[in-house]
């Protein structure tokens, strides 16, 4: 239903305003687009999503997805966000630190 209504509310509005994205299109964009609300940049967004599901298994999709991902305060990947909120490595992070 989410999905179904971000893409009605993004094509009336002739721009992307809301999410609707699926975890590989949201790595394709941030590995290889600009963050444009464009219907173009959005359709490249789609056929690199497809490229990479095409080149890799949903596992490694996750994993290159998880290591870039912003979580805020200036750290990108789980590494660096673990060793920013939890001051050890994302290997030590407990599972209820993980949850957060």
């Amino acid at each position: 239903i989410g999905l179904s209504r971000a893409m009605v509310t993004n094509l009336l509005g002739g721009h992307f305003s809301q999410g609707g994205s699926t975890l590989t299109e949201q790595l394709a964009k941030n590995l290889f687009l600009t963050p444009d609300g464009t219907l173009e940049r959005k359709v490249q967004e789609v056929l690199l999503a497809l490229w990479l599901e095409h080149k890799h298994t949903k596992d490694q999709i996750l994993e290159m997805y998880l290591n870039r991902v912003y979580f805020g305060s200036g750290a990108y990947g789980v590494e660096a966000a673990s060793r920013r909120y939890f001051g050890k490595s994302a290997r030590d992070v407990s599972l209820s630190e993980a949850a957060l």
